[in-house]
């Protein structure tokens, strides 16, 4: 995942502990205590700009600022739901690790530590279609819970179409956008 290491740097002077969690390369959010007790966070948006041939030209972003009250909360369901110790889905029996699709990213920061954890296709239900693999089940109650706070894949959405007309690529999707002219 390309993400934007400045921003997702860990200063053990302010920070306490640090989510991060990816969707594929379009998207990051993290979340962070602050040694004071304040909470920040912010979603990043990302697509780039494509040639006829599908090659990435030029990278777009937005980003979107978290408030700190549901940030909070988010860190506190995420740490009852075992965000800081989920296992790497290549260690989970079970899970499938592929290409293409859609690759999510856990990461716990901490002065000293860091935990990641990665699953491909966590919400697929053509892959885990009555699955009762404890991890897929549990990244999948993680990511609703993200979304039911903050609306992550609809501010995609939102982000996407605000796109002039032209060739996008995102994660492993691509698209032509064109306005309907009179």
């Amino acid at each position: 995942m390309d993400l934007k290491t400045e921003s997702l740097k860990f200063d053990d002077g302010i920070h306490e502990k640090m989510y991060v969690i990816g969707i594929d390369d379009y998207q990051v959010i993290k979340l962070t205590k602050l040694k004071d007790g304040n909470y920040s966070g912010n979603l990043t948006n990302y697509i780039w700009e494509s040639n006829d041939n599908g090659d990435k030209v030029k990278q777009r972003s937005q980003k979107r600022e978290i408030t700190s009250l549901v940030v909070e909360e988010l860190m506190n369901a995420l740490k009852l739901n075992e965000f800081e110790t989920i296992p790497d889905g290549k260690n989970v029996k079970g899970c499938i690790v592929g290409s293409g699709g859609v690759t999510i990213s856990l990461t716990t920061k901490y002065l000293n530590e860091r935990h990641t954890s990665k699953y491909w296709e966590p919400q697929s239900m053509l892959y885990y279609r009555n699955t009762k693999i404890s991890e897929i089940l549990r990244v999948r109650e993680i990511l609703k819970m993200i979304n039911v706070a903050i609306n992550y894949e609809a501010q995609y959405e939102k982000f996407a179409k605000s796109m002039p007309d032209g060739q996008y690529v995102y994660g492993s999707m691509s698209f032509d956008k064109r306005r309907k002219r009179d």
